[in-house]
């Protein structure tokens, strides 16, 4: 679930709360069996995927963090080694068949890497307090 505190667009909202929960969707990690997710095969190799750790848009395409948002996360592995920055990265991904899976699957409202951006960019968490056992605000 997300959590946002002002300055988000309601359009982008509305687009990220209307996922179906009816049907299981696969992430990225699972569709393309990298084996990078926390606890996988390959992570000794490669490193945690940061797909599979990014919080801050669970939800987004009815995806595990950013399970079916991958190709707006610099660091995921693609095309046979680990990828960079989205601006380095973007043209690869469009060619990716979990891409375009998960633009056909959600369509007409999948929410697209600059909506997603955004959404990392305007992530402000509320600070979660220990002593209280609740978030402050």
């Amino acid at each position: 679930m997300l959590l946002f505190v002002g300055g988000m667009r309601s359009t982008v909202l509305s687009l990220v709360f209307k996922e179906d929960r009816r049907v299981a969707k696969r992430n990225c990690w699972e569709h393309k069996r990298c084996g990078r997710e926390a606890g996988g095969a390959r992570v000794g190799e490669l490193g945690v995927c940061p797909a599979s750790m990014e919080r801050r848009v669970d939800g987004v395409n009815g995806g595990r963090c950013a399970g079916r948002a991958c190709w707006a996360i610099a660091g995921t592995f693609c095309g046979g080694k680990i990828q960079g920055s989205f601006a380095m990265k973007m043209s690869t991904c469009t060619e990716c068949d979990f891409y375009r899976l998960v633009l056909a699957e959600e369509r007409p409202r999948t929410v697209l890497a600059n909506d997603i951006i955004r959404l990392l960019e305007s992530y402000r968490p509320i600070p979660y307090s220990p002593e209280a056992g609740s978030r402050k605000g």
